[in-house]
């Protein structure tokens, strides 16, 4: 993600309301990932696009659209379609 911000994960943590565990149960945990809500605050945090903190990559599209991609992609295509 953003590896060469100077502040330290505990003041990410305390950002998102966490403590510093979150980052270990996130990286190293079966099911553990972080929230929409989470990344948009991390996007906010570190002044980098939504996408950035998803993929490691700029991107062409906005955060609005980054964050509908995140909330539907677990959605089929026909549901996709309804929408």
């Amino acid at each position: 993600m953003i590896e060469n911000d100077n502040r330290p994960q505990n003041e990410l943590a305390a950002y998102l309301g966490k403590n510093r565990q979150i980052f270990y149960d996130w990286k190293h945990k079966e099911g553990r990932k972080p929230s929409l809500e989470d990344l948009l605050k991390i996007s906010k945090f570190y002044g980098v696009p939504l996408e950035y903190v998803i993929s490691g990559e700029e991107s062409p599209i906005d955060d609005a659209t980054a964050a509908f991609l995140v909330q539907t992609k677990e959605l089929t295509e026909e549901q996709k379609k309804v929408i």
